[in-house]
C-alpha cells in the first residue's frame, strides 16, 4: 500500500513493515528512530516507558534490572521470566497457578487478578495487541484529517522519532481506559479508604500475634533470585548467605510496608478520577483526550487543543469533537 506523502516516514515505514509481515509471523521492526545515529533495528513490542526520562524508549536502552525484576511477579512460571512477552499468550495459566497457590480465592479475586495481568501485559508490551495497534497506526497515517496534526507536530520538533512517540501516546490513551477502575470521585475515595482500613486491620492483627514479631520477607528470596540480583548489580560474587544477610538489613519490615500502603492509598484517594462521569457513553473519549492533552503539554509545553481534537475525532470516528470540547475537558 502506498501511504500519503504527508504521513510521517517513520510511521509509514513501520506500518508497511507490519502489514507485509503480518502473515509471516516475523517481528515488527521500527525504522531508524533517532536521526544521525547508528542505525538500530529493534522490536516495536520492546518499546517500554522509561521512568527516568518519562518517555517511551527501546527496551535495549534500559538496564535489565529496570526492564524486568522477577521478584515483582513471583507468580510467573520460571519458563516465562526470560521472556515477559510470553505472559500475554498464557494469562489463564497464570491465573490458574495463582488460584492454586492462594486457596480459597474468590471469583472476584480471580477477576481482579485477571485485570492485573492485563495491566502488566499492556505495560510490558507498551501498546495494544498487534492487529489493533497496526489498525490504529494505519488510521492515523491515512485519514486526511490527520495531515494537519502531523504538520503541527513537525513545526515543534526536528526529530522524526517524536511522531512514533505520539503514536504510542495514542495507544496508551486507548489502552489506559480498559485498565481504568472507572470510578467516580466518591467511589475512588471509598475504594482507597477500604485499602487503608484493611492495611490498618492487618497491622493490628500482626501486632497482636507474637509469632509475627520477628517476621521478615528476606526468606522469600531464593538463592537464584539473589544470584540474579548480584549479577544485575555487577557486584563481586559474595557468598549467598552474606548477600542474604545484607538484604535482611535493608528490606522494610511488613509493618513498614503496611504503613506505606496506607499512606499511598491516602494520596491516591485524593486524586481526581480520570473522567467525571465514568458511566457516560463518551467516557473513554474523555479519558483519551485528557491523557493525550497531558502528553502534549509535557512534550511540547502546550496542550495543543486542535491536535488532540482532530486525533480523537479520527480515532473514535466522532465529528463533534473540537478545540472548545477539549479545552473544557482538561480544565475541569
Amino acid at each position: 500500500m502506498k501511504y500519503p506523502e504527508w504521513a510521517p516516514p517513520i510511521l509509514a515505514e513501520l506500518c508497511k513493515s507490519r502489514v507485509d509481515n503480518e502473515s509471516t509471523g516475523k517481528k515488527h521492526k521500527v525504522p531508524d528512530p533517532v536521526p544521525d545515529q547508528e542505525s538500530i533495528e529493534f522490536d516495536v513490542d520492546s518499546m517500554i516507558f522509561d521512568p527516568e526520562s518519562k518517555e517511551f524508549v527501546p527496551e535495549s536502552m534500559i538496564s535489565d534490572s529496570m526492564v524486568f525484576d522477577p521478584e515483582l511477579m513471583d507468580f510467573v512460571p520460571k519458563s516465562m521470566v526470560s521472556d515477559p512477552k510470553s505472559i500475554a499468550s498464557a494469562p489463564e495459566s497464570l491465573i490458574s497457578d495463582s488460584a492454586l497457590k492462594q486457596k480459597g480465592m474468590t471469583k472476584e479475586g480471580i477477576e481482579n487478578l485477571r485485570l492485573r495481568i492485563d495491566r502488566l501485559d499492556g505495560e510490558m508490551l507498551c501498546g495494544l495487541p498487534d492487529k489493533e495497534s497496526t489498525a490504529l497506526l494505519e488510521q492515523l497515517i491515512t485519514d486526511i484529517r490527520m495531515k494537519d496534526v502531523w504538520k503541527a507536530l513537525a513545526r515543534r520538533t526536528d526529530e522524526d522519532y517524536e511522531f512514533f512517540l505520539f503514536f504510542k501516546a495514542c495507544e496508551a490513551g486507548k489502552l489506559g481506559w480498559r485498565h481504568d477502575l472507572k470510578q467516580t470521585a466518591s467511589e475512588r475515595k471509598a475504594f482507597y479508604q477500604e485499602i487503608r482500613d484493611t492495611s490498618a486491620k492487618l497491622f493490628s492483627l500482626l501486632n497482636k500475634a507474637d509469632q509475627f514479631d520477628l517476621y521478615t520477607i528476606d526468606s522469600l528470596y531464593n538463592d537464584k533470585k539473589i544470584e540474579w540480583l548480584m549479577e544485575s548489580l555487577d557486584v563481586p560474587p559474595y557468598a549467598i548467605p552474606h548477600a542474604r544477610s545484607n538484604l535482611a538489613e535493608i528490606m522494610p519490615s511488613i509493618y513498614q510496608v503496611l504503613i506505606n500502603i496506607s499512606e499511598e492509598a491516602a494520596q491516591y484517594g485524593k486524586e481526581e478520577s480520570s473522567v467525571k462521569h465514568p458511566g457516560s457513553p463518551n467516557a473513554k473519549i474523555h479519558h483519551f483526550i485528557r491523557l493525550l492533552s497531558g502528553y502534549c503539554q509535557y512534550k511540547f509545553k502546550q496542550p495543543l487543543h486542535e491536535v488532540v481534537a482532530i486525533t480523537a475525532s479520527v480515532i473514535f470516528n466522532q465529528q463533534n469533537i473540537d478545540e472548545d470540547n477539549v479545552r473544557k475537558l482538561i480544565k475541569r
